[in-house]
């Protein structure tokens, strides 16, 4: 995203909206998922584009922020997508976790909580998840300041693969004990998502 398009995005946010973004951002900058780009080599990794999401159902939460891994800057450039290979699929089986869980009259539901950012970046795969946001979002002739994730972030299409061979990594890990809860989680993982039940 070029300065001048982040310019004329912040513009045109309400106030209400552009005061939440902002909040948005330090939060991640407070829980470590993104970290400030001090000196930043513009010839080298990938900038992505953001934009606002409308959260109408959160309370807490009114917008989420998008990074857009899709976007290109012409039909010459590629896309951080593009150039990411998606991994083998390591989902469960949606339907058969469905089926256990409409089988017993009390079921569970949880999720992990911010899952994919919980997951660290190598240190040189940073470049290319950097962003600008204005230092001064209410002065949009502000200076920039440019961010990297130190995350994995939603929205590539590698996160999903990522996820799911963390989370099973840290199961087989911890399965040295044949322990029941382990071996539940290894079947009704979906995602980020434990649908079980109670026996």
């Amino acid at each position: 995203m070029s300065k001048t398009r982040t310019r004329r995005m912040v513009g045109q946010l309400p106030s209400n909206v552009l005061a939440a973004y902002d909040k948005v951002i330090h939060h991640q900058l407070s829980k470590n998922y993104i970290e400030p780009v001090y000196v930043d080599d513009v010839n080298k990794g990938h900038y992505l584009p953001h934009r606002a999401v409308k959260c109408p159902e959160s309370a807490s939460s009114p917008i989420r922020i998008v990074y857009d891994c899709s976007a290109k800057l012409g039909n010459d450039f590629l896309s951080l997508n593009s150039c990411l290979d998606t991994g083998p699929l390591l989902l469960n089986d949606l339907t058969a976790i469905l089926m256990r869980f409409r089988a017993n009259p009390v079921a569970l539901f949880s999720d992990i909580e911010k899952a994919f950012l919980q997951i660290r970046l190598a240190e040189d795969d940073k470049q290319y998840t950097k962003f600008l946001w204005l230092f001064d979002p209410t002065d949009i002739n502000s200076p920039f300041v440019t961010y990297q994730f130190t995350s994995v972030l939603f929205g590539a299409m590698c996160s999903p693969f990522i996820l799911n061979a963390a989370i099973k990594t840290l199961m087989n890990n911890h399965n040295n004990n044949d322990s029941a809860s382990v071996r539940d989680l290894q079947h009704n993982i979906y995602v980020d998502d434990v649908v079980t039940v109670v026996i």
